[in-house]
């Protein structure tokens, strides 16, 4: 399993990911315009131009690749990137409406420098909603 940076990278990377890995944990997120074989674009990639998925269950992108989702997000403590702060009550909030879709993969990423209790609080509430954690390569095996 890969994790591009920051979910973005080219086309032609992610055909070389999707060569030498099983699947990719991301968000996925693409040029427009471009897809294999020119089946639903022009051929070529308009980085200016780019749109993404967002999915709570494991689907295979454009390339072909599986796709393990990263839908809940990450702890901010202060807006960023054009995002408003995000606690652990916001990703364990997405998590509880989640909870009604079958078979979900709910997915989360935590940067290290945060201080611990942040992953604590939503490990724990995951688990109180009846989440299970499992590597993400045996999620993407299906």
């Amino acid at each position: 399993v890969f994790v591009p940076p920051h979910y973005a990278a080219s086309a032609i990377d992610y055909q070389v990911f999707h060569s030498q890995f099983a699947a990719l944990y991301q968000r996925s997120l693409f040029a427009s315009g471009w897809c294999p074989n020119g089946a639903c674009g022009t051929g070529t990639p308009d980085y200016t131009r780019i749109y993404g998925q967002f999915y709570p269950y494991l689907v295979r992108d454009i390339f072909g690749a599986t796709i393990v989702p990263e839908q809940l997000g990450n702890v901010e403590l202060v807006e960023f990137n054009n995002n408003p702060p995000r606690f652990p009550a916001d990703i364990l909030y997405s998590a509880n409406c989640n909870t009604v879709i079958q078979d979900s993969v709910q997915s989360f990423f935590f940067h290290p420098y945060l201080n611990i209790s942040y992953l604590k609080q939503i490990v724990e509430g995951l688990q109180a909603m009846g989440y299970t954690f499992v590597p993400a390569s045996v999620v993407s095996q299906g």
